[in-house]
C-alpha cells in the first residue's frame, strides 16, 4: 500500500529498515503494481540462496520470544516510520483493515 501510505503523508525509509532488518524492504502498491517485479526478484533471490532447512525446535523456540519480536518491531516502526498526527480516522480504519492479519498483531507494509 505504498500508493495509500504516500498519499496519507506516511513515509518509510526503506533503506535504513532493510539495513536494521538485514533483509530487503521493498514498497509496493499492489492497487497499481508498482514495485512487484522488485518484490518478486528480491523473494527469488533469497528463495534460491538453498538455506538448509531450519530445526523445528529453532522455530519453536523463536515463536515463544514472540513478546520480544513484537517490542523490536515496535520500536524499528517508531524509528523507520513517520506518520502524520492528522490521520482522519476513516484512514486509519482502512489502513487497518489491510494492513492486520487476522489472528495476528503484527503489521505489515506492503
Amino acid at each position: 500500500m505504498a500508493d495509500e501510505a504516500k498519499q496519507s503523508g506516511i513515509s518509510i525509509d526503506t533503506e535504513s529498515l532493510a539495513k536494521a532488518l538485514q533483509m530487503p524492504v521493498l514498497q509496493i502498491s499492489a492497487k497499481y503494481g508498482d514495485g512487484l517485479p522488485k518484490a518478486l526478484q528480491a523473494a527469488s533471490q533469497i528463495i534460491n540462496q538453498n538455506q538448509p532447512a531450519t530445526d523445528p525446535q529453532v522455530i519453536s523456540q523463536l515463536l515463544q520470544e514472540d513478546n520480544q519480536i513484537e517490542q523490536e518491531m515496535e520500536a524499528l516502526i517508531q524509528h523507520h516510520v513517520q506518520i502524520p498526527a492528522t490521520l482522519t480516522n476513516n484512514t486509519t480504519d482502512k489502513i487497518d483493515k489491510v494492513c492486520c492479519i487476522s489472528g495476528l498483531a503484527y503489521p505489515y507494509f506492503s
